[in-house]
C-alpha cells in the first residue's frame, strides 16, 4: 500500500476506509470538520483510492517556493 498524503487543504491525516457493501468499494477522505476537500470514493482497490487522493495540481508559479 501507497504512503497516504495528508489533506492539501488542512494538512491533517486522511482516512481511509472500505465501504461495506457488496463491491467493496474504498474511500478516503479527510477527518477534519467543515474541510473543503472531497472524498476520494468509488475504487475498487484502496490502491486506487490512495492514487486519487494523492493526485496533486502542479503549484502554480506564485506558490512555488
Amino acid at each position: 500500500m501507497s504512503d497516504v498524503l495528508p489533506c492539501p487543504f488542512c494538512g491533517k491525516p486522511p482516512y481511509v476506509a472500505e465501504e461495506i457493501d457488496p463491491d467493496e468499494w474504498w474511500y478516503v477522505a479527510c477527518q477534519t470538520p467543515g474541510c473543503i476537500l472531497p472524498t476520494a470514493a468509488g475504487h475498487t482497490s484502496i490502491e486506487s483510492a490512495i492514487a486519487k487522493w494523492n493526485r496533486r495540481a502542479p503549484a502554480s508559479e506564485g506558490e512555488q517556493k
